[in-house]
Parts: structure tokens; C-alpha cells; sequence
């Protein structure tokens, strides 16, 4: 008993030694937490396939999808600002990163309001031109983005804390409140309106109580002394990133925007039932990329490293793409239709669309490397690939089966050709950096 004893408090010890500095730990406890959320965020597929008509939910996956394009720039956003929050906080409290935070807020509500505001008035206007029937369903997707990137503040201000913990309940009890309105909204109202209504209702209600809690610390800290903050970062600085980020997630996401377009209603239900789970591994895929992206600024110090590095996170990533899409192909005939399984799903489609989910996981890679080496601009690139695809893709006769394996093709001719330019962006460099010392050699 004393051995078991002493075994625990050693493995206790070794767990929550420099606890604060460890990666590998505080991601897993993360994981933990978040694993929970995505099934929150699953089941909100999952049950919308049963309770709206067939045509209602290929209309809310896409409305969901242009939703999570217009809000992938928070990741963008939340580097950036942890920065901030972070040198506040090392600098001077973590009473003065919670003032900074506000600063942000003071920022973010009303830009965030006046394009929120002049994103709904276009869509609105046009929308009857791209076919789209109901223009409230347009403002409430521009809404949910809008109250989602205010919600990412919470994130961003945990995240800077290093509080691992309170950063992943905070993610847990967005996602399960997502959820239950969510279905609050469809079974009260059966209409695709009323589901946007509740997810946009659950994250303003979470923001709402995490800036009571926000409120209460500061208040706590009283009047204490704050030193000097630095300025907010310029959005000159952070547009080239946004878009670029932006570009990527619409790569990743644009068979499902261009099969609102080509697809019949039925058809469209069906393919979008079938690439809930592939784009569910992209998304969960989300904290491994968070963990390993400062892992990628220590590149800068010896090629060798940086080869070593990348070469090490590639692997871990694309192991985790293949184990992922491997483990639903092998239970996708209880995943996919049946009883239990998700309606309208077809395993078909959703086979080939694993088989896409291995270039796009390494795509995200890639593009995160040439974020943390500052290499912003190489970024729009990816705008090519998404126009010669969405032209091609637009003029063909496509059904649910080609427009999944031509989606495969292209992210992986994608992948390719940003491979090949990222490639090519790296030997440029080296070679400057080579130039001038072989002609003082000359000399």
C-alpha cells in the first residue's frame, strides 16, 4: 500500500513539475476538455439531419460553413492579441492584461459592428442573385460571426493567462450551450432561422457571463497600478494574414460552398450529411495545430533544426489524419445512415472525401509554417488554386460522387502547389543569404 502510495505522489509530482512551461501536458488536458465540445458540436449535425427536411439541412450545413469562413480569421486575430495580452501581462500583471482586454473590446464591438452590418447589407442585396431565398437567414449568419469573433476575445484573454483549464471549460460550455439552443430553435421553430436564432442567442448569453466574471476580477483589483500598454496592432499589419488564413479555410471548405450552387436540394442534403465527418477531423485537428505552432518559430535559428522540426510535425500530423479518416472509414457503416448513423449520409461520397482530409490537414500545416517564418503574402497565393477550381468545378455536370472526388484532386494538386512555392520562397532566401558571402570570398 505504501509503494502504491509513494508511486502516485511520484507520478503526481512528475505531472505537475513545471507544469506552466509544458506543452505536451497542457494540450492534452486541453484535449480533454475540448474532445467533449466537438461532440457537442457533431450532435448538432447529427440531430440536425433528423429533424430538418432534407433540403432545410443542406441549407444549414451551408449556412454553418459560410459561418466558420467568415469567423476563421479569429485565429488570426488571437495570435495577434495574445501577443499583446501576453507582453502586457509579463510586463505588468495579470490585472493589466484584463484592462488591455477591454481596450481590444472598446476596438473590436464597433469595427467588428460596422462590418458585420455592411457584410449583411451586401449579402442582402444580392442575394437574390446568388439564389439565396431567405435574407433572415442571411443576417443571422453574419451575426453568428460577428458575436463569435467577440466571443473569441474570452479565448484570447484565457489563453494568455495560461489558464488551460478555465480556457477549455470556456470552449466546453460555448459549445454544449451552441447546442441546446440550437435545438431549442429547431424544434420550436422547424426552420433553419430559428436554429441560427439559438447558436447566436448561446454565444452571446456565454460572452455575457464571462464579462460578469471579467467585471468581478477587476473589481477585485481595485485601483491598482497599471503600467504603460503598448499600442493595439496595426490592421494594415494584420490584413494580409486574415486573408491569406482566409483563403485557406475557404480551400478548405469549398466543395461544400460551390455544392449549394451545383447540387439539386436532395442531392445537397446528401452531400453535405456526407462531409460532416471529414471536415469534422479538420476541425479537431484545430488544437494540435495550436500546439504545435510555436513549436514552428524555432526554425529561425539553424536550417537544420527547422528541417528536423518540420519534418517531425508533418509526420505527427499526417499520422493523425490518416488514423482519424481510417478509424470513420472503418465504422462508417454505422456512422453513415442506419438507424443510429447519420441520416442522409452515403458512404460513397464520404470515402472519397476522407481521402481529401490528408492534403488539407498537411495544407493547414504548411500555411501556419509560413505564417510563424512571416511570410504573410505567400498566403494569397492560395486565391489561385479556389478560382481555377470554382471555374472548372462551376462548368461541369457534377453530382454528389464527382463533386467529391474532384474536390479530392484538387486538394491535393493544391497542397502541391503550395508545397512548390513554399519551396521555392525557401531557396530564394537561402540564397540571398548565401550571396553576399561568397562574393567577399571573391573579393
Amino acid at each position: 500500500m505504501n509503494k502504491l502510495s509513494s508511486l502516485a505522489v511520484k507520478g503526481f509530482t512528475l505531472l505537475t513539475a513545471d507544469y506552466h512551461s509544458s506543452v505536451v501536458r497542457r494540450t492534452l488536458l486541453f484535449l480533454v476538455l475540448i474532445v467533449p465540445a466537438f461532440l457537442a458540436n457533431f450532435l448538432v449535425y447529427y440531430f440536425g439531419t433528423r429533424l430538418l427536411p432534407a433540403d432545410q439541412f443542406g441549407v444549414f450545413y451551408v449556412a454553418n460553413t459560410v459561418s466558420n469562413v467568415i469567423f476563421s480569421a479569429a485565429l488570426i486575430f488571437n495570435v495577434f492579441f495574445s501577443r499583446l495580452l501576453v507582453r502586457v501581462r509579463q510586463d505588468s500583471t495579470e490585472l493589466a492584461a484584463m484592462q488591455a482586454l477591454r481596450r481590444l473590446e472598446r476596438a473590436v464591438v464597433p469595427i467588428g459592428g460596422c462590418v458585420a452590418v455592411s457584410a449583411a447589407i451586401i449579402l442582402v442585396l444580392i442575394g437574390g442573385h446568388l439564389g439565396i431565398s431567405s435574407r433572415w437567414i442571411v443576417i443571422l449568419v453574419v451575426l453568428d460571426a460577428y458575436v463569435a469573433y467577440i466571443a473569441d476575445l474570452g479565448r484570447t484573454l484565457l489563453q494568455s493567462l495560461n489558464r488551460t483549464v478555465s480556457l477549455g471549460l470556456y470552449t466546453l460550455v460555448m459549445m454544449v450551450a451552441r447546442f441546446a439552443l440550437c435545438m431549442v430553435g429547431i424544434l420550436t421553430f422547424h426552420t433553419v432561422a430559428g436554429a441560427f436564432t439559438g447558436i447566436v442567442l448561446s454565444e452571446l448569453l456565454v460572452y455575457l457571463t464571462f464579462r460578469f466574471w471579467l467585471s468581478r476580477q477587476l473589481a477585485r483589483g481595485g485601483a491598482a497600478r497599471v503600467g504603460p500598454q503598448p499600442p493595439l496592432p496595426s490592421i494594415m499589419a494584420i490584413l494580409p494574414v486574415v486573408i491569406g488564413y482566409g483563403l485557406m479555410t475557404v480551400m478548405t471548405n469549398l466543395d461544400v460552398l460551390l455544392s449549394y450552387f451545383a447540387l439539386k436540394e436532395a442531392d445537397l442534403g446528401i452531400y453535405s450529411a456526407s462531409s460532416v465527418f471529414p471536415k469534422a477531423i479538420l476541425v479537431v485537428m484545430t488544437p494540435v495545430s495550436q500546439m504545435l505552432f510555436p513549436m514552428m518559430f524555432r526554425g529561425d535559428a539553424e536550417p537544420r533544426d527547422f528541417v528536423a522540426t518540420a519534418a517531425k510535425i508533418c509526420v505527427t500530423v499526417l499520422f493523425a489524419a490518416v488514423g482519424a479518416a481510417a478509424v470513420v472509414w472503418l465504422l462508417s457503416g454505422f456512422l453513415c445512415g442506419g438507424r443510429l448513423g447519420l441520416q442522409l449520409c452515403s458512404v460513397t461520397p464520404l470515402s472519397t472525401l476522407l481521402v481529401a482530409v490528408i492534403p488539407l490537414a498537411l495544407l493547414r500545416v504548411a500555411v501556419l509554417f509560413q505564417l510563424a517564418r512571416g511570410r504573410d503574402a505567400l498566403l494569397l497565393s492560395l486565391a489561385l488554386p479556389i478560382v481555377v477550381y470554382g471555374y472548372i468545378a462551376l462548368r461541369m455536370p457534377l453530382g454528389v460522387d464527382t463533386l467529391a472526388s474532384s474536390f479530392a484532386l484538387f486538394s491535393y494538386a493544391g497542397l502541391t502547389f503550395f508545397a512548390i512555392l513554399s519551396a521555392a520562397r525557401e531557396l530564394m532566401v537561402r540564397g540571398h543569404r548565401t550571396v553576399p558571402s561568397t562574393s567577399l570570398r571573391d573579393h
